[in-house]
């Protein structure tokens, strides 16, 4: 008899305080891949999501109304290891460098091209587009 192994879904957490941006992307990158999303709408409902589930990847938009989320991203690090991409509007070196010390694995300028995003988060995944 053979033996079937199932592979988990990758689990994807998008933190964005605009409802329909979250519903967007997800709606988006639904179509382009068999990945599981969660929605946060800021720094505390991400830290709520973040403590009952281990995401893969996490997307995380900087500008959190009054919160950052180079800070969020701090603060789930300080939990243990997570892989997350960025997603601005802000790309000016610093900036950019900013994102790196944070422990962003990628950046997505925006307006988010969403093959763009898909081919980042396969890269962080160590995925093999096809």
């Amino acid at each position: 008899m053979a033996v079937r192994t199932t592979v988990a879904p990758v689990r994807v957490l998008i933190v964005d305080d605009d409802a329909d941006t979250r519903k967007l992307l997800a709606r988006c990158l639904h179509g382009m891949c068999d990945f599981t999303f969660t929605g946060a709408d800021g720094f505390d409902s991400a830290i709520a999501a973040a403590r009952e589930t281990k995401f893969d990847l996490m997307l995380i938009d900087i500008g959190l109304g009054d919160e950052s989320g180079v800070d969020l991203l701090k603060q789930l690090l300080e939990s243990g290891p997570c892989r997350a991409v960025a997603l601005t509007g802000y790309d000016s070196d610093s900036d950019i460098n900013a994102y790196k010390e944070a422990g962003f694995a990628g950046w997505i300028i925006k307006p988010i091209d969403a093959d763009r995003l898909m081919s980042t988060m396969r890269d962080i995944l160590g995925w093999v587009s096809s």
